[in-house]
């Protein structure tokens, strides 16, 4: 079986390992009682069943004894039935028991896909739920496999029960687990119940954040630095709580300048670009504004491809025109709200 794979993989001593000498333990043992499903629809699951209870103190034990604890599917009645249990719900209720931070699922591909076979790298709780409310039935969503679909399902319930983050990666990729939980870009689908992206203003303590950012693309004479002058001008968006992008605005009468905008190297072609620049145009409109203008040397594709018109500077608002930087020869556009 494959608890039994497993277990010999974890107990087998490799030359080359560094953990040759460890000696692992692993455990496994009754840890869920259960009972059955019963009659559904005048059909007799006989010994298909659901979980009744989950012995996490037991649990709880083996881990602080330093072993590894392998559970299968498998729950244990009173009077010594045997039931199979759903492998997708039996991990979101063990999660769920012994209260983990962490819930990480491996399916069929790298992650939830949408109907386009695009991954879906982030959902919250919310998205997740409409989502599965959408596709109903599995057949419904062309890239997403029967099992995944349960898979997702037993994920928005250990959402629902205080498990912060819960992944799904590609069984079938070697390291996808580590590129998820040791990498920025990670390699699957994250489930949390609120969005991990935060677009707010910036703080005194954020400017070496935001000048890490910043710094390069002075140097290459995209941007020019101004967060020392002004941080209230500043926001930033942040993912799971790191700064990944910044930008300035300043307003001058009936337009406001989006500046020092940029996203970190390794967020870059992620969307996060296309959504600062959304927050700019919501607090435009806040302030009855009707148009955006920025400045740019390097970036002026990117901001075509955004509706950003290019624009005569002399059309530019004259307190910006006396602040600008002739040398730099920064080209002016301007988008209509």
């Amino acid at each position: 079986t494959l608890k039994t794979k497993i277990e010999s993989v974890l107990s087998s001593g490799f030359l080359d390992s560094p953990l040759l000498k460890n000696n692992i333990k692993v455990s496994s043992g009754n840890f869920i009682t259960a009972r059955p499903i019963g009659v559904i629809d005048g059909t007799d699951m006989e010994f298909t069943g659901q979980i009744r209870k989950i012995d996490s103190e037991a649990i709880f034990n083996k881990l602080t004894n330093k072993e590894i604890v392998v559970i299968s599917p498998l729950g244990y009645s009173p009077i010594g039935d045997v039931f199979n249990l759903s492998y997708e719900q039996t991990a979101a209720h063990i999660a769920q028991s012994v209260k983990a931070e962490k819930l990480i699922y491996y399916v069929n591909s790298s992650g939830i896909l949408n109907i386009h076979g695009e991954l879906i790298p982030e959902l919250t709780f919310n998205k997740a739920k409409r989502l599965i409310e959408h596709i109903e039935n599995p057949k419904n969503a062309p890239f997403i496999s029967y099992n995944d679909f349960n898979i997702l399902k037993s994920s928005l319930y250990a959402i629902n029960n205080k498990i912060e983050k819960v992944h799904l990666i590609n069984r079938n990729i070697d390291g996808s687990i580590i590129e998820e939980i040791f990498t920025d870009k990670g390699s699957g689908t994250i489930l949390t119940e609120y969005s991990l992206e935060n677009i707010r203003s910036a703080r005194e303590v954020d400017i070496n954040q935001i000048r890490n950012i910043i710094s390069p693309l002075e140097k290459k004479g995209i941007l020019a630095d101004r967060v020392h002058k002004d941080i209230s001008s500043f926001y930033v968006i942040e993912h799971d709580h790191n700064i990944i992008g910044t930008v300035a605005l300043y307003q001058y009468s009936n337009l406001l300048e989006v500046a020092c905008f940029a996203i970190h190297d390794k967020y870059q072609n992620l969307g996060y670009g296309k959504k600062l620049l959304k927050f700019c145009e919501k607090k435009a409109l806040e302030l009855n504004i009707k148009e955006l203008f920025i400045l740019t040397t390097q970036s002026e594709h990117w901001f075509i491809e955004n509706n950003f018109k290019l624009t005569d500077k002399k059309f530019m608002p004259n307190a910006r025109k006396k602040i600008y930087a002739a040398e730099r020869n920064s080209k002016y556009f301007t988008k209509g709200l």
